[in-house]
């Protein structure tokens, strides 16, 4: 059973790893962007990448509140969220979808 276990997980992370590839992909340059300092909406932490979660109709005030609590409840920083937006934004696409399936 864990070895079971251990390769769903291991492929639900390769499929993440994919969606972070196109991701980079389709936004050449977004590791590139500053750090939006006078950010008001919580998505502006996920910079242009924030684009690709109305594209795959990811309920965008849910992932308000996702980054809210990602601050306030695991203390992540904006400069955190910032930092990882990438991989939390493939994050929500893989788990979008699985919802979709």
């Amino acid at each position: 059973m864990h070895k079971e276990t251990e390769e769903k997980g291991l492929g639900e992370y390769a499929e993440i790893f994919g969606i972070m590839s196109r991701l980079t992909e389709a936004h050449p340059g977004g590791l590139d962007e500053p750090f939006p300092g006078n950010w008001q909406d919580p998505l502006e932490l996920y910079g242009c990448y924030r684009q690709s979660l109305k594209a795959g109709a990811v309920d965008l005030e849910k992932e308000r509140a996702a980054v809210r609590r990602l601050m306030a409840e695991d203390h992540f920083s904006p400069a955190t969220i910032w930092h990882a937006r990438v991989n939390l934004v493939a994050r929500r696409l893989f788990e979008n979808g699985r919802q979709l399936r």
